[in-house]
């Protein structure tokens, strides 16, 4: 005869799948994101690259999730181009420019959309993951961790 599960105990193993589902995909994105700005050669002292951080957290009793990445602020500024060149006015005149057609020396701005492009494109992974792999396998699964746990506190 089969088990009939109380909504309590349903609701526990969703929360235990989502858990463990954001904390993999936190360790996803932060090794994504690590990837990318050495890729880009972004490092300065390595300290963006060793303060990516990851978290999961719930609120009301775990009825809702999310998943938080930390990082220092400048690391932020570096993608939004807080060190983009200095804008000329439309009086200032160019004369080499003007005159012999010369185009100046311009620091070309490195590519450095290190965070937006990489989260953004991972969500479709998360939303797959949480859609299909919460299988009768991977309930039985869970269902065996939430009764060790019972079992390890009693």
């Amino acid at each position: 005869m089969a088990e009939q599960m109380t909504d309590q105990k349903m609701k526990d193993i969703e929360f235990l799948f989502q858990d463990e589902v954001l904390s993999q995909h936190g360790e996803y994105l932060v090794d994504l994101l690590q990837e990318e700005i050495e890729r880009k050669g972004l490092i300065d002292k390595e300290i963006l690259v060793n303060s990516l951080d990851y978290e999961t957290s719930s609120v009301q009793n775990g009825r809702y999730k999310w998943l938080q990445i930390t990082f220092p602020d400048y690391g932020r500024y570096i993608e939004i181009g807080k060190h983009k060149r200095k804008r000329q006015s439309k009086f200032d005149t160019n004369t080499n420019r003007d005159i012999w057609g010369i185009r100046e020396n311009s620091m070309k701005r490195k590519n450095t959309d290190w965070y937006s492009k990489n989260a953004y494109r991972s969500i479709n992974r998360l939303l797959g993951t949480l859609m299909y792999e919460f299988t009768d396998q991977e309930i039985a699964r869970l269902k065996g961790i939430i009764a060790n746990r019972i079992n390890l506190t009693l």
